[in-house]
C-alpha cells in the first residue's frame, strides 16, 4: 500500500495553497519531510545534513544499518532483514476537526486506519 501523497502523484502538491497557505504546497509534515528527502535523488552527502529531534527515525534506521554491516564484516548474518514487518511503520502527525475519529484521521493521512503498512511493495 503506498501514502496517499506521494512521488508519482506529486504530493498532491496544491499550487493555490503553493501561492496562498504554504510554501510546499503539500499537506502534511511528514509528506514534506517525505518529498524533501525523495526530490535530493537517490546518493547525497549525508555528511553535510543537520538532523534534528524529528528525525530520531532516520537517525535509528541508519544505527541499524550500521550496525549490521560490522556485524557482517565481521562473519555474522545481520538480523534486521528477517526482522522487516518490524519497521512497516508510519509516523506523522495532523491538525483536524475535533468531529473525527482516529481511524478516520489515519485513513485520511495515510490511507490506513492503523498506520501499519500492509502491503509493502519492493
Amino acid at each position: 500500500m503506498r501514502r496517499k501523497r506521494n512521488r508519482s502523484n506529486q504530493y498532491l502538491m496544491s499550487r493555490e495553497e503553493q501561492k496562498t497557505v504554504s510554501f510546499t504546497g503539500i499537506q502534511g509534515i511528514a509528506e514534506q519531510d517525505q518529498m524533501a528527502q525523495e526530490s535530493q535523488g537517490y546518493i547525497v552527502d549525508r555528511t553535510k545534513e543537520n538532523l534534528s529531534p524529528t528525525d530520531v527515525g532516520i537517525i535509528r534506521f541508519r544505527k541499524i544499518l550500521l550496525d549490521d554491516a560490522k556485524a557482517y564484516a565481521n562473519g555474522k548474518r545481520p538480523e534486521s532483514p528477517h526482522q522487516s514487518q518490524e519497521y512497516c511503520l508510519r509516523g506523522g502527525g495532523a491538525h483536524t476537526k475535533a468531529s473525527l475519529s482516529l481511524e478516520e484521521v489515519m485513513q485520511e493521512r495515510f490511507n490506513s486506519t492503523t498506520g501499519k503498512v500492509q502491503d509493502v511493495q519492493h
